[in-house]
C-alpha cells in the first residue's frame, strides 16, 4: 500500500484520508526523525491533548482538541463595580424621543394665522417649538447619567445634579431600606447619601448592586481593621 500525497491535496481531502484511514503505517514509514527539538512561537500555552470519538477506532479518530492559551497581564487584578439603572433609561429615552416627535409635529403645524386673526406664525416660532422639545428631551435624558462605581478604594456616586467620590472609610454602611425608592450610603457621621443609580423598580439587579457593595465595604473595613499583636515568649 503506497502512502498518499499530501502535497497535491487540500485540507479537507487530508482529513477525509485520515477518517477513512485504517492503517497508517505507510505514512508512518515515510516520515523521517529529526534530532532538532520543536519550537513554538513566543506566548503559545500549553498544548491540548486531542481526543477521539467515542465509539470509534484508535486509528480512525477524529482530533477534537485544539491549542489553549492562558492570558496572563502581569499586574495585580481588582474588583471594579460599574452600576447602572435599567429601567429608568430606558423610559427616559422612550419619553424623551416621545417628546421630541410631539413638539416637531407641533411645530409643523404652526403656519397661517393665530387664533385671534392679528398675527401669523413664523418660521422662528416653529424653531422655538422644536427648541422646546429638544430642552425637555435632554432634561428627561439626565436619569440617564445615574451612575455609581466603587473599588477597593472607595465609591462614586453620579446623581441627577451633583455627585461625590468617598473613600471607605468615611462609609458606615450600603442600606436598601424596603419602601425606598433608591439605595442610600450611611456615613460615619450619621448623614444619608442618596444612590439614585441603584432603584428599587430594577428589583434583582438593584439587589445585586447593594450586595456587591457591601462586599467592597467589608473587604476594606477588614484591611483597616487594627491586627492583633503576635503573641511573643
Amino acid at each position: 500500500m503506497s502512502g498518499p500525497d499530501f502535497e497535491g491535496m487540500g485540507k479537507d481531502e487530508v482529513l477525509a484520508w485520515f477518517d477513512r484511514a485504517d492503517d497508517l503505517s505507510p505514512v508512518i514509514a515515510t516520515m523521517d526523525a529529526t534530532s532538532e527539538p520543536v519550537r513554538r512561537a513566543p506566548g503559545d500555552g500549553p498544548m491540548m491533548l486531542a481526543s477521539l470519538r467515542p465509539g470509534r477506532a484508535a486509528g480512525r479518530g477524529r482530533l477534537t482538541g485544539g491549542v489553549g492559551r492562558v492570558a496572563d497581564s502581569g499586574g495585580v487584578s481588582s474588583t471594579v463595580v460599574r452600576l447602572r439603572p435599567r429601567r429608568a433609561r430606558i423610559v427616559a429615552w422612550i419619553l424623551a424621543v416621545a417628546i421630541l416627535v410631539v413638539f416637531t409635529l407641533v411645530a409643523t403645524g404652526l403656519r397661517g394665522s393665530t387664533g385671534d386673526g392679528y398675527g401669523t406664525f413664523q418660521r422662528g416660532d416653529q424653531f422655538a417649538m422644536v427648541g422646546l422639545g429638544v430642552l425637555f428631551a435632554l432634561g428627561i435624558l439626565l436619569f440617564t447619567r445615574l451612575q455609581v462605581e466603587a473599588d477597593e478604594k472607595g465609591i462614586r456616586v453620579r446623581n441627577l445634579v451633583g455627585g461625590y467620590d468617598l473613600p471607605w472609610d468615611m462609609v458606615r454602611s450600603v442600606r436598601f431600606n424596603r419602601g425606598t425608592p433608591w439605595a442610600t450610603l450611611e456615613l460615619r457621621d450619621e448623614d444619608l447619601l442618596p444612590m439614585m443609580a441603584l432603584q428599587a423598580a430594577d428589583k434583582q439587579h438593584a439587589v445585586d448592586g447593594v450586595r456587591a457593595l457591601r462586599a467592597l465595604l467589608e473587604a476594606a473595613q477588614r484591611d483597616k481593621a487594627p491586627q492583633p499583636d503576635a503573641v511573643t515568649d
